[in-house]
């Protein structure tokens, strides 16, 4: 026959503002010191390592071979604005990489 364990408890645990429920004190710690695997990052971010405004960053994105790469909807890291005014959403480290490799997509006039 098996014999209980007994683990010391914490009380409900969070991250990223979500309830992860009742966990042992190792795995909190654990979780507490995980680093941040890719942040995600605004349109401002996106402007400053792209070099280019908002609107010519959107009109850039919006093209659809660049899209269909990028959009979170197709796998991509891009989370496209649904509706004039919604948030921008980058996955910071894929969105960087990209940019990195195709530098001849963020210039102005180009598209």
């Amino acid at each position: 026959m098996l014999e209980a364990k007994q683990i010391e408890f914490e009380v409900i645990a969070e991250k990223d503002n979500k309830v992860l429920g009742w966990i042992s004190k190792d795995t909190l710690h654990e979780l507490q010191s995980e680093p941040e695997s890719d942040p995600i990052e605004n349109m401002k971010w996106a402007t400053k390592i792209t070099k280019v405004s908002a609107k010519t960053l959107k009109k850039i994105l919006d093209q659809p071979f660049i899209k269909k790469e990028l959009d979170m909807e197709n796998g991509g890291y891009v989370r496209y604005a649904p509706i004039s005014g919604s948030p921008w959403k980058f996955q910071s480290k894929k969105f960087k990489k990209f940019v990195d490799e195709h530098p001849q997509y963020f210039v102005k006039g180009r598209f």
